[in-house]
């Protein structure tokens, strides 16, 4: 008898197991549903007042006016993280006459607004609105071995602004 022949019964015998025996395929998991809330419980949220482009482009002109000097840590919220640390990386990688110029602003969306009193202000009242800005940016400044360099970017700055009630 060659090897081949003795294959030939192996394989037979197996294509006459897979015949002759049913298996029912099944998955044992059970499904169980997200639990979310109704729609009715859920509250409507008020609705944002836009802030003018002109207001945000003057706001986004003081920060990057800012930028590269010492005022930079003013233009910073206290609840800006490690701002400290973005300041001190601006002071020391940064060219000193390195400055940032708006190109254009891309897109304007107001994420949040709140009403405050302000009683240093004789109680007046303000709307605070978080606002994303994406904008389009040149750097400028004189680089030692290539000259005057243009750096073009587009960055998206978040911006506290108070407008007056």
């Amino acid at each position: 008898m060659t090897p081949l022949f003795r294959l030939q019964p192996v394989v037979l015998a197996g294509l006459i197991g897979m015949v002759g025996i049913s298996c029912p395929a099944g998955e044992f998991r059970t499904i169980r549903p997200i639990p979310v809330q109704s729609l009715r419980a859920v509250a409507a949220s008020k609705a944002l007042h836009p802030v003018s482009r002109p207001v945000v482009e003057k706001a986004l002109k003081q920060v990057l006016a800012a930028w590269n000097t010492p005022k930079l840590r003013e233009k910073l919220s206290e609840r800006f993280y490690d701002a400290e640390r973005v300041a001190d990386a601006v002071d020391s990688v940064v060219p000193r006459d390195a400055s940032i110029r708006l190109l254009g602003i891309r897109d304007v969306q107001t994420y949040d607004q709140k009403e405050i009193t302000d009683p240093e202000r004789g109680n007046r009242r303000y709307r605070v609105s978080t606002v994303a800005v994406v904008a389009e940016t040149q750097v400028e400044f004189n680089d030692p071995r290539q000259g005057f360099r243009r750096l073009r970017g587009v960055n998206e700055y978040f911006l506290e602004v108070r407008e007056p009630l």
